[in-house]
């Protein structure tokens, strides 16, 4: 409802109560990602399937007095392929992911115009500032904690403003919320809303958002193949209003309403080994 997603949006960080008294439905992936051999159920909480153990008052085996999830949520990674946002779901459990590497510039254009205007620093510097060109560098989602199998937090370089950087991000994804219940009342919203959360060993039982608060003031981040050069090239003439980042939270967070594949078998024809269906 609007109330608890107001109160999830203005949170950096939540604890597990926080997440029983505004979550209908909870549950996701867990374990080592990236193609990884380390067996996910080493981790707390973390099946062999790499998904989260998960009961009606529970996540990861921890007891949340306060929570009564209903439904299931499955996240599946998104084929490569098409850019049409469509994603086609692959099957490999969350260990076996395909990852890959991105650039990212933690400037904004605040940031861009202000460098510009410093009396006699001129125009900027050639090449790339704080760009680490070895694919093999402590990776990490800039903006967030650690990820099993992600690497450390790189988030200090992105903050301190030196540049653009090179991490190794997770591949798109799909979430699907199935079986939940509908809230009471009529303040509710038309279609469901999601948050993405993220946790460790070291934070158990605290959780933190996976995408960065300032997600739109900066340029997105590009994927990059092996000699850390973005794969696909823009054309700086070239402007979809439809690819823009966006900024609205509620419009950021929805999710679609999808009836599940059905099979209907009329019974006026069909025959098997009985007789008529």
């Amino acid at each position: 409802n609007p109330s608890s997603f107001a109160e999830l949006e203005q949170m950096t960080e939540l604890e597990d109560s926080d997440l029983g008294s505004h979550c209908a439905t909870a549950g996701g992936v867990c374990g080592w990602t990236c193609d990884s051999v380390i067996n996910s159920d080493l981790l707390e909480g973390c099946t062999a399937d790499s998904t989260i153990e998960m009961t009606k008052t529970s996540i990861a085996g921890r007891e949340i007095p306060s929570a009564n999830f209903q439904g299931s949520i499955e996240m599946r990674e998104c084929l490569k392929g098409g850019l049409d946002g469509k994603c086609d779901t692959a099957t490999e459990k969350f260990k076996q992911w395909n990852c890959h590497k991105c650039l990212y510039d933690p400037r904004t254009e605040d940031d861009m115009r202000r460098r510009l205007q410093i009396p006699g620093m001129g125009g900027l510097p050639s090449g790339l500032p704080g760009l680490d060109p070895d694919p093999d560098a402590p990776a990490g989602i800039p903006g967030i904690g650690s990820i099993p199998g992600l690497g450390p937090d790189t988030s200090g370089s992105a903050a301190a403003g030196k540049g653009p950087m090179i991490y190794t991000s997770l591949p798109r994804f799909h979430v699907t919320v199935s079986a939940s219940s509908a809230p009471s009342g009529t303040d509710v919203f038309s279609q469901p809303r999601v948050f993405i959360f993220q946790s460790s060993r070291e934070s158990r039982g605290k959780w933190t958002k996976l995408y960065k608060h300032n997600y739109g003031m900066t340029q997105p981040p590009e994927a990059v193949g092996k000699d850390n050069k973005p794969l696909v090239k823009e054309d700086p003439d070239s402007y979809d209003e439809e690819l823009a980042p966006v900024t609205d939270p509620a419009s950021a967070h929805a999710m679609n309403l999808n009836q599940q594949n059905r099979l209907e078998i009329d019974p006026g024809w069909g025959y098997g080994r009985q007789g008529p269906l």
